[in-house]
């Protein structure tokens, strides 16, 4: 069984036949930041190895539930840094991050109409990506909730490069009755002064995601990046038995429009 789910997900999951496999997931509503109106939905597939974060589906819905866009994810032993690829079918739009010929290539594609720009990045470096600013959190977790600023740098497809960030703990909330920590992620140096940065909320309990209010990696219509409200209930947190719903995210059919 174990070795029958692992073959389905080659090549991009291969792992051992005897590692420990564990799935699970979770969804989110956003919500428009200055209207309130719920513009997508995530849905998170996870699969972890042996207690450890390995691969990430993610599906884009709309409202009526409809997938738009995924994203694929791989940590490939580096859980701040995780290769990925987000696609958008409404646009065409591609962005990530991954290994080539030439290096570790960060690209991104304005829609299906334009050609994909890349760059190299330092390989070296200590950078983060995408979800894995997640793990950053956790990682640093006892010194931001002291009151320390953590410095990182963050790497931004459509730059084609890594910009300076520093996150820092705004305050501990409760949410549905739930202890959870606020922190804020905000630009490093000038453009610290000219942009709020977004605030990113995790519960006490197990450090997972509950809220996310900033600037999306989602664009609306006129191409430009939604700014939301994402909320990640505790209900809406699930472990599966297998790959299944693993499989069926990264297999669904995207539409290439929510009207």
């Amino acid at each position: 069984m174990k070795a029958f789910v692992l073959f389905a997900l080659a090549p991009l999951f291969a792992t051992s036949i005897y590692a420990a496999d564990l799935y699970s997931g979770y969804e989110g509503n956003a919500f428009e930041l200055t209207s309130g109106k719920m513009i997508y939905i995530e849905s998170h597939y996870l699969h972890f190895v042996d207690a450890t974060l390995s691969d990430r589906v993610v599906l884009y819905r709309c409202p009526n539930g409809k997938a738009f866009g995924r994203k694929v994810m791989r940590t490939k032993g580096k859980p701040l840094m995780p290769e990925f690829e987000l696609i958008d079918a409404r646009f065409g739009y591609r962005e990530g991050l991954a290994t080539r010929p030439g290096g570790l290539t960060v690209f991104y594609q304005a829609s299906g109409r334009k050609r994909e720009k890349s760059d190299t990045l330092d390989a070296s470096r200590a950078l983060v990506a995408d979800a894995g600013f997640d793990e950053f959190v956790r990682t640093h977790w006892t010194a931001l909730v002291g009151g320390s600023s953590v410095a990182l740098d963050f790497v931004v497809p459509s730059q084609l490069d890594y910009l300076g960030f520093k996150v820092k703990w705004v305050k501990k909330a409760a949410i549905d009755g739930e202890a959870v920590q606020v922190f804020k992620l905000a630009p490093s140096g000038i453009l610290g002064w000219v942009t709020s940065g977004l605030d990113v909320t995790y519960a006490d309990s197990d450090r997972s995601l509950r809220q996310f209010a900033g600037i999306s990696n989602i664009r609306d219509l006129s191409g430009d990046n939604y700014e939301t409200k994402i909320e990640f209930p505790k209900s809406k947190r699930v472990a599966y038995p297998d790959a299944s719903e693993l499989n069926a995210a990264l297999k669904s059919t995207l539409v290439n429009s929510c009207q």
